[in-house]
């Protein structure tokens, strides 16, 4: 009887033990969580943006829009899927002009000569007077249009700006750092999903030139000019056949092509004399714009659809794996990298020494170009498909379910 009195007290301070080292154990984990939230929410602090940026006014235009929007000085031209071009005021969301068609409309519109074009889903490109939104001529291709873009200039005497209105401003070709030659004046390039190139005079029409890639042209035509100066600007644009062309802009032929081993569908950058572009390889290249040789390539998360933005430092691109990376220019390495959480299809921008990047979960940010840091940010509600710098301190955004929205960036 003794010794089960012993074991019964035996058992009971075992008990007892075993429940003080649970509790312990219990307060432990517990402070070890508390000190882990204190130390996320203070890295929040840290890291949150300063501030978020304040809309001024948002148009919701009633259709989705599956192609970015085309920013000029005064103006947004928004392509629906509805079938209708839309031209707003960019300092009020007015609806300035109308024009419809009969099939969706899937082309980002090129302008030139105050002339806007855009393709549409059953082959048509239409010429509409950028004014009055009245139809000047129309010309049938062979497939559903997917780019457009155009060619301005005057003459090789004369300080210019070529424009790929197919990105976002900030990608432009300042005088000094192109100038093309005047046959370029007044061409209108587009192209199709079935692999053409076409090239038209934007006063009247008429086909200069047509030309068969490999396969599906990419969203985006680049112009761009090359060393020495005088020589014909090129027309530079990838292609579901994993290649990169480069093309004389006033015949077709071709100057040189780039292989890559995945789709190229992300428009192309040119800045100096380098080409910039991503590939559903994920990879991101760097090309000379005179030889199309290979400069660097550089591994991402993700296929890379989007287009980039550069400056005298960087390139910044995002992929689908949801980062933005800045990427030296002349090496290819990387700086800084910032998560927006989602795919990335919108071209960034830059503005003063923030870059814009938006992501397919409506988030767009302000990141310091020089830190990767994010300054402000702001939710559209939507995908993004196109930001663009329409004055000082005022950005316009459009997402895929038909807002475009006005911002006061801090």
């Amino acid at each position: 009887m003794r010794t089960d009195r012993r074991t019964y007290r035996t058992r009971s301070a075992l008990r007892r033990e075993k429940s003080r080292a649970r509790a312990i154990r219990q307060r432990t984990a517990i402070l070890v969580v508390l000190l882990l939230a204190g130390a996320w929410l203070w890295g929040m602090a840290l890291n949150s943006p300063r501030d978020v940026a304040t809309p001024l006014w948002a148009v919701d235009i009633g259709s989705e829009i599956s192609v970015a929007p085309a920013f000029a000085d005064t103006c947004i031209y928004v392509s629906g899927a509805d079938g209708d071009l839309r031209k707003l005021d960019n300092l009020t969301g007015r609806l300035e002009w109308l024009f419809s068609s009969d099939f969706p409309l899937t082309s980002t519109a090129g302008l030139v000569h105050g002339r806007v074009f855009v393709g549409s889903e059953d082959g048509v490109v239409y010429a509409v007077d950028g004014a009055t939104g009245k139809l000047r001529w129309v010309m049938k291709v062979g497939a559903t249009v997917v780019s457009s873009s155009a060619g301005e200039a005057s003459t090789t005497a004369t300080p210019l700006k070529v424009v790929d209105y197919s990105t976002a401003p900030g990608n432009e070709l300042t005088p000094d750092a192109a100038t093309v030659r005047k046959e370029a004046l007044g061409h209108v390039y587009v192209g199709t999903d079935d692999g053409y190139v076409y090239a038209t005079e934007s006063i009247t029409g008429k086909l200069m030139w047509k030309l068969k890639a490999g396969g599906a042209v990419a969203p985006s035509l680049c112009i761009a000019s090359v060393e020495p100066v005088g020589q014909q600007p090129l027309l530079i644009f990838g292609a579901s056949d994993s290649r990169v062309y480069a093309l004389e802009s006033a015949t077709g032929a071709r100057r040189w092509f780039f292989q890559t081993h995945g789709a190229v569908l992300s428009p192309c950058t040119v800045h100096g004399r380098t080409v910039f572009v991503g590939s559903d390889d994920q990879n991101v290249y760097a090309l000379n714009v005179t030889t199309g040789r290979r400069v660097w390539e550089v591994q991402t998360g993700g296929i890379v659809r989007c287009g980039s933005v550069a400056d005298s430092d960087a390139v910044y691109i995002g992929s689908n794996d949801g980062i933005l990376r800045a990427l030296g220019c002349t090496t290819g390495y990387e700086r800084w990298r910032h998560s927006l959480g989602d795919e990335i299809h919108c071209d960034p921008v830059l503005y003063a020494n923030t870059v814009l990047c938006g992501a397919d979960n409506g988030l767009v940010c302000g990141i310091d170009r020089d830190t990767g840091e994010r300054l402000w940010q702001y939710d559209a509600g939507g995908p993004i498909r196109g930001i663009g710098i329409v004055s000082d301190g005022l950005v316009c955004l459009v997402t895929g379910n038909g807002r475009v929205i006005a911002l006061q960036v801090p």
